[in-house]
């Protein structure tokens, strides 16, 4: 809320649009967000495709329309992809993916044993996608929208090579997990380099 009110005081653009819409696409996504931790968990891929699916069918959807209209402008597409999110983070709690009733099962004894367990984990997700955030801005400030253009398109390119080492990674993670939770060490530390193994050789 208060970024909203604050991008009245600046001038970029792209900053505005940040500041702007940030909070908004962070509430619409938050349902789906933790979906796909729950699902993931129980390993339950065909939750994830449909996901997937009613996330960006809807999101495609709506920018053709859009497009059809000759009403495609960057805002309007940003407000699209927030009302698609919105629409799929609905769904997926009408459906009951996000497990949000185990809240009644928090306890601070639970919240320290799953803040210790994922504390590297999230510092290095939080480390990384800042490092990303920050690139883009000084590559907008000091070479300009053209810049960015260029190095956004050098990580499209390098995306075709993550997204399916991100995927085989996800569904390998409630394996290893599983055998962390049962102490089976040495079945963990196998599935791992099985897992390394094939990746190294795709």
């Amino acid at each position: 809320v208060i970024t909203f009110f604050v991008s009245d005081y600046i001038t970029n653009e792209s900053i505005i649009l940040f500041l702007k819409y940030f909070s908004l696409i962070s509430v619409a996504t938050l349902p789906s967000f933790m979906a796909n931790l729950a699902v993931q968990g129980d390993k339950r891929f065909d939750r994830l495709l449909w996901m997937r699916l009613i996330n960006q069918v809807l999101f495609t959807g709506t920018v053709i329309v859009l497009t059809i209209l000759k009403k495609s402008t960057l805002v309007s597409v940003i407000l699209a992809y927030i009302c698609s999110n919105f629409v799929a983070s609905i769904v997926i709690l009408l459906l009951g993916w996000t497990k949000i009733w185990t809240l009644r099962y928090f306890s601070i004894e639970s919240f320290k044993e799953i803040f210790h367990f994922g504390k590297y984990s999230m510092a290095t997700s939080v480390s990384s996608n800042l490092f990303n955030v920050t690139n883009t801005f000084f590559i907008n400030f000091f070479i300009g929208p053209a810049g960015l253009a260029v190095y956004n398109l050098g990580g499209r390119l390098i995306q075709i090579v993550e997204i399916p080492l991100l995927s085989f990674a996800a569904s390998g993670m409630p394996s290893l997990s599983s055998y962390y939770n049962q102490n089976k060490k040495e079945e963990m530390m196998y599935v791992m380099k099985k897992m390394v193994g094939m990746l190294t050789i795709v």
